[in-house]
């Protein structure tokens, strides 16, 4: 139990160890290459986390974030809201956005990387998104496409696609 407590310690000093990794795995001097060769060098990796952190801009310039699920196909990110929010028209008016790891209030615990976002309207990617974001949330998406189409919002969401720009 000393072992891991003074590794845990030695942890703590360095900065510089990706956030989404196991830091008992990190601390105990354990290799990222592998992960990092996917992450590009991006201080964490969106298709692993939980929930993100989007941030999109207001006309002003104002940011606003909010916490969302995110999953990865085709080296592109997906995310799906009501195509009437905020988040929705501000990405159609700028396209601009950046993301960092969250929990699923919105609490940040990793670096920011920017993105450009888009709205997405091809069925096909649509679809692809929606299998992407099934296959990571499983019954959690489920539950929530079924409440939203017995409520009648499933058709009047919007997919979000993004791109890290770095």
């Amino acid at each position: 139990m000393q072992r891991t407590l003074r590794n845990v310690r030695h942890f703590e000093y360095a900065k510089d160890a990706p956030f989404s990794l196991s830091r008992r795995y990190v601390a105990l001097g354990g290799s990222t290459k592998k992960q990092n060769q996917h992450m590009h060098d991006w201080p964490f990796d969106p298709a692993k986390e939980r929930y993100v952190n989007l941030v999109t801009y207001r006309r002003n310039g104002k940011e606003v974030g909010t916490p969302v699920w995110i999953a990865e196909s085709g080296g592109r990110y997906y995310l799906f809201s009501e195509g009437s929010a905020g988040k929705v028209k501000r990405l159609r008016a700028s396209g601009r956005a950046r993301l960092a790891a969250c929990d699923f209030r919105g609490k940040i615990h990793s670096e920011w990387l920017k993105a450009k976002g888009r709205v997405v309207v091809d069925a096909s990617t649509v679809k692809r998104a929606y299998k992407a974001l099934r296959g990571k949330y499983g019954w959690q998406m489920k539950i929530g496409d079924f409440f939203s189409k017995l409520s009648g919002r499933y058709d009047k969401r919007a997919i979000i696609e993004l791109e890290i720009i770095a």
